[in-house]
């Protein structure tokens, strides 16, 4: 019998709510440790933890990969079709131990070396970034200087001390691949067609955008056959894939979210089909019937 768990205050992520209510049907002992559900244990063969949007299946190493995207560049550009991507240092570093990166000695050299190397537009973003935060669509070699600017600005947050020059790929769709153990478990499209842009480039962050729950096998197929090899050179157990197709019909792998939340997904889909996904998560790790 589930043991009493502890009355909780708002602010419980969605995916943790679904962990939760996952545990529940599947009748599998869990713990909730804070307040708000959002770190939570579950007794399998041996005790794991969800945590914010954390789980159990990626190591350190992995999840470190993915969240640089410099190098998931060079790792997956290898086998998959990638936008073609620079990585550019701080020239006047926040931590003395990156000064050994530099190469371009001011703002206005990188400029000029993305200038030189890609075409315009081109996307200029932060190297670790999140949801969005601190990725330019650079239109003009000013808007090229005022975006390395503002990723090297020390007094941001969202400050990084790696700016990437990405190839602009004209998406006429884009899509959330959810993998586990090499298998696709849940498409999404992130639909913005009929949304308005709002200072985010991230699709869904549009004002009116929607996420779009995808059935079509032929794409779900295609998308498989595309992402195939990832596994090859990223052992990652379980990811959110941004799979954009552009408008003459080609697939871009553009990130690999190791930490894949649903909020988005849930408050246009509901929570059933996340809640699924996390039962089968779960019953991986758990011992086999006798």
């Amino acid at each position: 019998m589930q043991p009493p768990q502890p009355a909780l205050k708002g602010g419980t992520i969605p995916n943790m709510r679904c962990v939760r209510r996952a545990a529940e049907e599947l009748a599998v002992l869990y713990t909730v440790h804070d307040l708000y559900g959002n770190l939570i244990s579950i007794d399998t063969q041996k005790k794991i933890y969800f945590a914010n949007y954390s789980t159990p299946f990626n190591s350190d190493s992995i999840h470190r990969i993915c969240k640089d995207k410099e190098f998931t560049a060079k790792l997956v550009g290898e086998v998959i079709q990638t936008p073609r991507t620079h990585s550019f240092f701080d020239p006047f570093p926040k931590a003395e131990e990156n000064k050994c990166y530099i190469k371009e000695k001011s703002y206005e050299e990188i400029a000029e070396r993305i200038l030189s190397e890609f075409s315009l537009p081109v996307i200029v973003k932060m190297n670790s970034g999140r949801q969005g935060a601190n990725v330019f669509l650079a239109h003009t070699s000013e808007e090229v200087l005022s975006s390395i600017k503002e990723i090297f600005n020390h007094t941001s947050q969202h400050y990084d001390y790696i700016a990437l020059a990405q190839e602009y790929v004209e998406r006429a769709q884009e899509f959330r691949v959810v993998v586990f153990k090499g298998e696709i478990v849940l498409v999404y499209e992130k639909d913005f067609s009929g949304a308005t842009f709002s200072g985010n480039l991230s699709p869904l962050h549009y004002e009116n955008a929607v996420a779009h729950h995808v059935n079509d096998p032929v794409l779900i197929q295609a998308l498989t056959k595309f992402i195939q090899p990832l596994q090859q050179v990223v052992g990652v157990e379980f990811a959110g894939l941004d799979v954009i197709l552009n408008t003459k019909g080609e697939m871009y792998l553009v990130e690999i979210n190791s930490q894949p939340g649903f909020g988005i997904y849930i408050r246009d889909n509901g929570e059933e089909e996340i809640v699924s996904l996390y039962k089968k998560l779960i019953q991986s790790l758990l011992p086999p019937l006798v």
